[in-house]
């Protein structure tokens, strides 16, 4: 059952794909739920988590960004400028 999720392309990406979707599904869920497991990872140090989360944002700007502004990959428009006010709203 399993094997059939799996795209029949060779190599291990498609297997960690699939590892990666079902630990996001897993993680979802179970915070949908509430937060046990999250303060069992972060519970020593949540001004960490706080800094984590700001260097991913600006992580992200910086990748949208640099998708539109130097390689011009990306153009203005609804599968860009979401992403863009996501990515930039949390670093002001």
């Amino acid at each position: 059952m399993a094997t059939s999720l799996l795209p029949s392309t060779p190599g291990l990406l498609p297997k960690w794909q699939l590892f990666v979707a079902a630990t996001a599904l897993f993680n979802s869920i179970q915070n949908l739920f509430g937060t046990t497991l999250t303060k069992q990872v972060y519970a020593n140090k949540p001004e960490e988590v706080y800094e984590l989360a700001m260097w991913t944002y600006v992580s992200a700007l910086l990748h949208f960004g640099s998708e539109w502004l130097i390689y011009r990959s990306a153009k203005i428009g609804r599968g860009l400028i979401g992403p863009l006010l996501v990515a930039r709203k949390p670093t002001l």
